[in-house]
């Protein structure tokens, strides 16, 4: 007897947390990776993989990071309990190059999550409805409306205003189809092509990115002004809008 119910496949969700920056933007870091910063108690890194472990939609992370912050990171995956942490792998000269490494390192599954190690506040729920958007819509990224104005320039005169409604800043995770992503990851690298981010890379495609309503609190570590407040939100523990 046939049944006219089907089983929904339920998809797999592996995450890629590049983590192999220099820092520059932050100044003297004793020769180690910002990722090994000390933010509310524990190293950045941590934080950022601690979300993951407990987003319910991710199941793998490989983490991409300089050869010699391997060790330390490896023994924070022990120390802490990060089971779905699997691999610690050698990033390249480019984001592109270490998202490729990563990409080589996965298991198989559906899509691939890229989520920054320097975004240690992104909640796991936050994750997860951008993982299910992506399932929804095929491609998913976190954005935030501009508040400022926004101005186009010549030189040091102001050009031209620029409508503000049609801009978001993006942030991570940022999710992909991964066999799509591979392909076009790998197109992007032959060509030598200059993206700002993974989602440009998928672009390339030209198929359509949804755009899941991002947290001001996910912010990216990038400089030490940014510590403060990283701080704050950490300790507080409060979602801002």
């Amino acid at each position: 007897m046939l049944s006219f119910f089907r089983k929904k496949k339920t998809l797999t969700t592996c995450c890629i947390v590049p983590a192999a920056g220099l820092g520059t933007r932050m100044g003297a870091l004793g020769g180690h990776g910002k990722q090994l910063l000390t933010i509310a108690g524990l190293p950045m890194i941590v934080h950022t993989l601690q979300a993951l472990e407990q987003a319910e939609t991710i199941a793998e992370v490989v983490v991409v990071t300089r050869e010699e912050d391997i060790p330390e990171i490896g023994r924070l995956v022990s120390q802490y309990g990060l089971c779905k942490t699997k691999q610690i792998v050698t990033g390249g000269a480019s984001r592109m190059e270490s998202v490729a490494r990563g990409l080589a390192a996965l298991p198989p599954c559906d899509y691939v999550a890229i989520h920054d190690g320097a975004r240690p506040l992104c909640p796991p729920a936050h994750i997860d409805q951008i993982v299910r958007a992506a399932h929804t819509f095929g491609a998913a990224v976190p954005g935030l409306p501009v508040r400022d104005s926004v101005k186009t320039r010549l030189g040091l005169l102001v050009k031209e205003d620029v409508n503000r409604d049609t801009l978001v800043t993006v942030q991570t995770p940022q999710v992909f189809p991964t066999e799509e992503y591979d392909a076009v990851l790998a197109y992007a690298l032959d060509k030598k092509l200059q993206v700002t981010d993974d989602a440009a890379v998928y672009a390339i495609l030209q198929k359509p990115i949804h755009i899941v309503e991002g947290l001001r609190r996910n912010l990216k570590v990038t400089t030490p002004e940014d510590l403060p407040l990283a701080e704050f939100y950490l300790e507080t523990e409060e979602e801002q809008p």
